[in-house]
């Protein structure tokens, strides 16, 4: 059990709804219990656990969810457009100063 922390939910919407169209999420269903599945856009402080979050909706709609993905677009100042992907890491990149 994690321990309880206060974090603020600045914004929380849901962006897309469908069924069984994520290849990843299709791994989670079966033929005998189809399940439903939704992206939602979340705001919040640091130190918000989003997957608590997403359990916690689950429990208080009484219809249980879980997260079948994750992805962090924003942190402080530092956004996913600042990124590079991982085959583009180099020193050059990372440091200030060449070696």
């Amino acid at each position: 059990t994690l321990p309880f922390r206060h974090v603020d939910i600045f914004d929380i919407n849901q962006t897309t709804e469908s069924s069984g169209t994520n290849p990843q999420w299709e791994a989670f269903q079966s033929k005998n219990s189809p399940l439903n599945h939704f992206t939602i856009k979340v705001h919040c402080s640091t130190g918000t656990y989003i997957r608590t979050l997403i359990h916690d909706i689950g429990q208080a709609a009484k219809f249980g969810a879980l997260t079948a993905s994750l992805r962090r677009v924003n942190i402080g100042q530092y956004s996913l457009s600042q990124s590079i992907s991982l085959d583009q890491i180099s020193w050059e990149n990372i440091l200030p100063i060449p070696l």
